[in-house]
């Protein structure tokens, strides 16, 4: 008896000293503004009468892009799930008032058009909400689709990316172009797993499949950019495409390493030729986005890599830019011809 006493003694010293560890790393946040002071875009000036293309961050993959006519969200994810909800497997459904919040403060009443990055929750979970409140077509992969119809979104605002395939939305040519997901540690995140049947909220975050990655190429007369929602990539996959600005996730490659990190801004920055480059994905998770970005773990994210690189790669290349996007605020992203 005395010795199992000693045992669960034990057990519950390591588990306190587990608990410790873990709550240490989590809160180990670097901080970004020391980035953001030197790379922030000013706010959009009212809008007049000329054509211009603005972007707003609403944190983690959701952008809202739009040129005043028409208007394209990536993601729609406001929900935002509690780590002790994700340890414990609860079951979640997408927050209604979140939604009805962000859409408010984003000025977002209608919409053309919602495309999850891929189908995990922090990315797909609101789409079909988001979809349905904004009239948008909800446009992903085969498990996007499903998720929508889990969700009772109307078949006629869902379709079905096809690779390659460009889609005409007001003035804007939308293309998926096919991806790859970072790679995760083994068994998280059902990396190239697929739905084929509805998935009906509540469910657990881990019920939500990559079900395939894309690289969003948007296309306009005053300017073009791409959407990389995941630190992946397929060797050669954007040959022949171009783009001005990019926005760039960044989750995960402080797991990587610099080898790595180089590799990825060469195949998606440099092979489109960009310009600019916008940090995404490289905040919080559990915390909805204010004033400012609440940074992910420094396990997950250390900007000391992946800013630095993006610095060193703007500071060897003449013209070119890293930019900031602070939350919820509009900027030009490009003005009208001869414009400011």
């Amino acid at each position: 008896m005395r010795v199992l006493r000693v045992l669960l003694g034990l057990a519950a010293a390591l588990g306190v000293v587990a608990a410790g560890a873990l709550t240490w790393v989590l809160r180990d946040l670097p901080d970004l503004e020391p980035w953001a002071a030197r790379w922030e875009l000013p706010e959009a000036p009212p809008r007049g009468w000329e054509p211009r293309i603005t972007a707003r961050f609403l944190g983690v993959a959701t952008l809202v892009i739009s040129d005043g006519e028409t208007t394209l969200l990536t993601d729609g994810w406001f929900t935002r799930v509690g780590l002790w909800d994700i340890l414990r497997r609860a079951p979640v459904s997408p927050d209604p008032d979140a939604i009805a919040t962000g859409l408010h403060r984003a000025e977002i009443r209608r919409a053309a058009v919602v495309m999850p990055v891929h189908s995990h929750y922090d990315h797909a979970q609101d789409a079909p909400d988001v979809a349905g409140r904004t009239g948008a077509v909800l446009l992903g992969s085969e498990t996007t689709a499903w998720i929508g119809r889990g969700a009772g979104l109307r078949e006629d605002q869902i379709r079905v990316a096809e690779p390659g395939v460009p889609q005409v939305f007001g003035d804007f040519t939308v293309t998926h172009l096919v991806s790859k997901h970072i790679a995760l540690p083994a068994g998280q995140g059902r990396l190239g797993e697929s739905l084929d049947a509805p998935l009906v909220p509540p469910v657990p975050i881990d019920a939500y499949p990559e079900g395939g990655a894309w690289s969003i190429l948007i296309e306009h007369p005053l300017g073009s950019m791409l959407v990389q929602g995941s630190a992946g990539f397929v060797p050669g996959a954007l040959d022949g495409y171009a783009a001005d600005t990019v926005f760039l996730g960044l989750g995960g490659l402080a797991r990587q390493g610099e080898a790595y990190s180089r590799q990825y801004l060469k195949e998606i920055v440099d092979a489109l030729g960009a310009r600019r480059v916008v940090p995404i994905h490289f905040d919080s998770l559990t915390e909805r986005p204010d004033g400012r970005h609440v940074p992910g773990p420094r396990l997950l994210f250390d900007p000391r890599l992946s800013f630095a690189l993006l610095e060193e790669w703007a500071e060897a290349r003449p013209g070119r830019s890293v930019a900031w996007l602070r939350p919820w605020r509009e900027v030009v992203l490009f003005p009208s011809p001869g414009g400011s």
